[in-house]
């Protein structure tokens, strides 16, 4: 509650903001994460706050137990040396 209080929202905004940063926790920890990010988190014109864009960074060593989010793995980023010790059941 301070961080939404400490942001200088009004009450509807407040409501709004402290639902979302539960819904993130909430993702942040049933998805083993390392990091979940807004950037940037707006206040609207009618008094709504949104996240316009958010990152996730998943803990490698936690997708055994999160199969449907191994599909949305960024392959690009992986080092080859740590995706070939993956490949061969090494961690």
């Amino acid at each position: 509650n301070q961080l939404v209080y400490g942001a200088g929202f009004d009450e509807k905004a407040r409501k709004g903001a402290a639902q979302l940063l539960a819904r993130l926790y909430e993702v942040f920890v049933a998805a083993d994460c390392m990091l979940v990010e807004v950037n940037p988190l707006v206040l609207t014109a009618d008094g709504q706050v949104s996240a316009l864009d958010g990152k996730v960074s998943l803990d490698d060593s936690a997708l055994d137990r999160h199969p449907d989010l191994e599909e949305l793995r960024d392959t690009f980023a992986v080092d080859p040396q740590e995706q070939a010790a993956k490949e061969q059941g090494l961690n």
